[in-house]
């Protein structure tokens, strides 16, 4: 599908996020973990203190290339939690481009692999109270590695994380804070009744809930759209995912347009492309299909903020609960695919700004074109591939 024109080494797709992807993608442990004294690092298992932990989709639909209706249809989206989350072990620490070994924690033979790599033992409880193995099941249960999404779903979990391995300052968490309250204060006042001039204390109470769904608020808001309460804690922590998303592709929207706008401008002609003239053609008319793959996850990201925002009105404006309650119920596999195709713009992102920094006025080589679009099209591609293990 892309043109190869030299037999060049170049690291695997998988390999080049999980090293230099952004940290919604990977977090590297092994640098922090010197640093810091044995007692603040992440797991008791050492080992694990050692690699990298990352994402890896796991789809069973192309969502580069489908309608985010049609990914909503029963059957279409048929898994939980279609993001997958790995331990990298490099086969050596100091050069991990030199490859090594994945652990999935949901492949079938997980618990003995992590006993062979890790030294971790057998466990039949992976929930067993502060244990690396709940960590890792913590971790597994989002459906990216942002920062602030592992450190918060630690929170609620009343296990702390030390800064060193997971950077939030206190600052940043508390502005998303906000401008998540922010989001769900009109809808948790019409939901409850609470109005802020009168009740302000018990308003913030209700808002607070959406961080800490054990509190009573939380199950009172549940009930008033008549919800199992049982399904609350798994709605709140997709809301709160969706605004957090929505946050991120704001961020994001300036530097993807960037992108979408070099990959269309006469900059993306390779500086070398004379000399490439026999591969011209296969390269445009690959550069052209990465850009469509590109809009189309955008258009999927919009066309799930266009969803909550007419259920928002409809209930808001017109007081009809009904779409705002049927769009909680999907909260859920709106966050996990909403989730994957945020995490998938920031890691190409980060691959086109990687590409500038070693560009020629904005333009690259022949070659380098033919990676950074390779690793586009690879980290915008959500179906499972197979052989992830040796990477």
């Amino acid at each position: 599908m892309y043109p190869i024109k030299k037999n060049k080494k170049r690291l695997s797709p998988i390999l080049d996020q999980i090293i230099h992807g952004p940290p919604s993608v990977s977090i590297n442990l092994d640098r922090p973990s010197r640093l810091i004294d044995p007692s603040r690092r992440m797991f008791q298992c050492d080992a694990l203190n050692f690699c990298y932990i990352f994402k890896y989709p796991n789809f069973d639909v192309e969502l580069s290339e489908s309608n985010s209706d049609d990914v909503f249809e029963e059957g279409l989206l048929s898994k939980d939690r279609p993001v997958e989350t790995a331990i990298f072990l490099p086969s050596d620490c100091l050069h991990p481009e030199q490859g090594g070994y994945a652990v999935y924690l949901r492949q079938k033979n997980a618990e003995y692999l992590l006993q062979r790599h890790f030294g971790l033992k057998r466990c039949s409880n992976w929930t067993a109270g502060g244990s690396d193995f709940e960590k890792l099941a913590i971790l597994d249960s989002i459906p990216s590695l942002d920062p602030f999404l592992v450190k918060t779903t630690f929170d609620g979990h009343k296990l702390r994380l030390d800064q060193a391995c997971i950077p939030l300052s206190h600052s940043i968490e508390q502005r998303i804070k906000i401008r998540i309250s922010e989001k769900v204060r009109p809808i948790v006042e019409r939901a409850v009744g609470v109005h802020l001039n009168k009740r302000a204390g018990s308003e913030k109470k209700f808002v607070d809930a959406i961080w800490d769904p054990n509190l009573p608020e939380a199950r009172l808001f549940i009930e008033a759209f008549k919800i199992d309460p049982r399904q609350g804690p798994v709605i709140f922590s997709a809301w709160k995912g969706l605004a957090f998303y929505e946050q991120q592709f704001a961020e994001h929207a300036p530097r993807i347009g960037h992108f979408l706008k070099w990959i269309k401008s006469d900059l993306s002609v390779p500086y070398d492309i004379r000399q490439n003239k026999p591969f011209k053609e296969q390269q445009d008319m690959f550069k052209s299909l990465v850009g469509r793959k590109l809009i189309n996850m955008i258009n999927n990201m919009r066309k799930i903020f266009v969803d909550f925002n007419t259920a928002y009105e409809s209930f808001i404006k017109k007081s009809d609960p009904l779409p705002f309650r049927s769009y909680l119920l999907s909260a859920d596999k709106r966050y996990w695919v909403l989730g994957y195709c945020c995490t998938a713009l920031a890691n190409s992102i980060n691959i086109f700004e990687r590409s500038m920094s070693e560009s020629a006025n904005g333009q690259v080589s022949f070659d380098r074109l033919n990676d950074l679009l390779y690793f586009v099209d690879s980290c915008v591609s959500s179906r499972a591939k197979p052989g992830a293990n040796d990477i």
